[in-house]
């Protein structure tokens, strides 16, 4: 008996042992469960917030793709509070922050974007850097970067603009406004109608300033102007309206301006032979010319075209809707239709006649390559496009109609230029800016 006692006391120890192991398991069970729900919960609230985070630098980055000329005026290496405190998806974008980090002039424009999401006391930061590349807007006529000679007798009916020196050698006519960041050196008779220049305007023997509406021959009194941010020096010639000039007037040779003169210098005029308006010493108005900076084309702009022109050729008569490219040098005459861009990884011959199907086509080529610093040139009768090239365009062209940006041109002897509004009208997609996002990080991120 006595051992059957002892036997069932340690029964019964046992299994007191056992339910304290499984009360202990439980316990650690249940804890275990408990943290580990506390710890998702916590990844989710963390989770949630950088989504609102992204959602904030998302917003900032669609202003800056719908808009490049806010970002533009942004003050440099300054933040701009793009959005504070904004209720969004349970929580609040605490901030966006939009810094432009890099100069006026620059050419992409380089920015950052930091955004913060907070999701019930959880917050999170996202770090955004990228560029803007400046899509294509084209003047109306000639757009050109660097220092360009006219001299074959030429005739633009249309404005050139530069942002360097502009020289006319041999009796041009400019049916526009000539506006240039330098020199304006005309060496031997023109016909104008407005001349805008940010240093000093150089005219020799012969000019002729015409009203914009008709050309006209010379001693005749017109409405026009030449305005100089140096000095203006005419020999020879006769000027139908103002001139002004922040620096000093010098007149020679029977020089008559039939309106009135503006100068922050000094005027000096044979007077026995020439004549001028009313003089206005220290009238002169301080102004800047400031020129942007050609486009700089990303070709991933162009990545996904409509259709590949494999072979370099296009000619006869053939349809351009849409982005077509060209992955070398491209060859091209005929006759278009439809609204398109052709970019060409290289240089662009325009060998024969180019014109459109009728006035609701329009065509733009872009010439991203060169051969012997020529991006695009042409020996035909005439040309209906908008053309675009970071390099020389060399136009033998009898008439060409439309505009370009390049960084010089070369026209052919008597090529006339005409501005086409209707090519500009109904210019096709696939000209505008173009945001490349370099760095997408979170500032410790969730896993």
């Amino acid at each position: 008996m006595i051992r059957l006692k002892n036997e069932s006391g340690q029964a019964l120890l046992l299994v007191l042992m056992v339910i304290m192991v499984l009360v202990m398991i439980g316990a650690a069970a249940l804890t275990r469960t408990s943290g580990s729900r506390l710890r998702s919960f916590e990844e989710k609230k963390m989770v949630q917030a950088s989504y609102i985070a992204e959602a904030g630098t998302e917003k900032a980055l669609a202003s800056v793709k719908n808009d490049p000329t806010w970002l533009k005026g942004l003050a440099y290496n300054t933040v701009n509070n793009y959005i504070t405190d904004l209720a969004y998806a349970g929580g609040q974008i605490t901030s966006v922050k939009v810094i432009r980090t890099s100069s006026n002039e620059a050419n992409p424009t380089i920015f950052s974007i930091e955004s913060t999401g907070d999701y019930q006391g959880t917050t999170r930061t996202i770090k955004v850097t990228g560029e803007v590349r400046d899509g294509i807007t084209f003047a109306k006529g000639i757009w050109v970067n660097s220092a360009t000679n006219f001299e074959n007798k030429v005739e633009c009916y249309c404005d050139i603009i530069c942002k360097s020196t502009l020289t006319f050698k041999n009796n041009d006519i400019v049916y526009g406004n000539i506006v240039a960041e330098g020199t304006v050196d005309v060496k031997n008779g023109m016909t104008a109608y407005s001349i805008i220049s940010g240093q000093d305007v150089i005219i020799k023997n012969n000019l002729v300033i015409s009203d914009q509406n008709e050309l006209i021959e010379s001693n005749l009194e017109v409405t026009s102007q030449i305005i100089a941010g140096g000095n203006v020096n005419i020999d020879k010639g006769f000027v139908g309206g103002k001139v002004s000039a922040i620096g000093n007037i010098t007149l020679e040779n029977k020089v008559n301006i039939t309106g009135d003169v503006y100068f922050n210098g000094e005027l000096y005029m044979d007077n026995d032979k020439s004549s001028t308006g009313t003089p206005h010493k220290g009238g002169a108005v301080p102004f800047e010319v400031n020129i942007p900076s050609l486009p700089v084309i990303d070709e991933d702009m162009y990545s996904n075209p409509d259709r590949t022109i494999d072979s370099g050729i296009l000619s006869g008569d053939y349809d351009i809707d849409g982005i077509n490219y060209a992955p070398g040098n491209l060859d091209i005459s005929g006759t278009y239709s439809g609204k398109g861009v052709i970019v060409a990884h290289g240089k662009v011959t325009i060998s024969g006649d180019l014109f459109r199907a009728n006035e609701d086509s329009s065509l733009v080529i872009i010439a991203l390559g060169q051969v012997d610093g020529v991006g695009i040139s042409s020996n035909n009768e005439t040309t209906y496009a908008q053309l675009f090239s970071p390099y020389l365009i060399d136009l033998n062209t009898d008439k060409f109609y439309g505009s370009m940006i390049c960084d010089s041109v070369e026209l052919g002897n008597k090529t006339v230029v005409r501005y086409d509004d209707d090519l500009y009208q109904n210019q096709p997609e696939g000209l505008a800016s173009f945001v490349k996002v370099k760095s997408w990080k979170e500032n410790y991120s969730v896993f």
